[in-house]
């Protein structure tokens, strides 16, 4: 494995994967187009796995070098950026927030 790196640092290796112990970097990985291996049971984006380039791979070491070997064939999945994550969320809630205001 690699070395524990810091919230947001990684370390790219072959087929662009990443190390990381940033929860968050499932979410980047999805809108780069980069495929994630996430080594838990569980996750707070599952949006990542169903629809991004994140998989689920558990604690499981025989589980890991299956995916492993997946990604280094080239047959990851592609994944897509979900729906509103397009960076306009703000837009979005100030929208929300004046039609509510203007209702009182």
């Amino acid at each position: 494995m690699f070395p524990r790196l810091f919230a947001g640092e990684g370390v790219r290796v072959k087929g662009g994967m990443r190390r990381i112990v940033s929860g968050g970097i499932t979410e980047e990985t999805t809108v780069l187009g980069i495929p994630c291996l996430t080594l838990r049971d569980n996750t707070e984006r599952p949006e990542t796995i169903t629809i991004g380039t994140n998989e689920l791979i558990g604690t499981d070491p025989s589980k890991l070098s299956l995916a492993l070997a997946r990604l280094m064939a080239g047959q990851w999945k592609q994944g897509a950026i979900p729906p509103k994550w397009d960076g306009k969320a703000a837009e979005r809630i100030v929208e929300h927030l004046e039609r509510v205001l203007a209702q009182k």
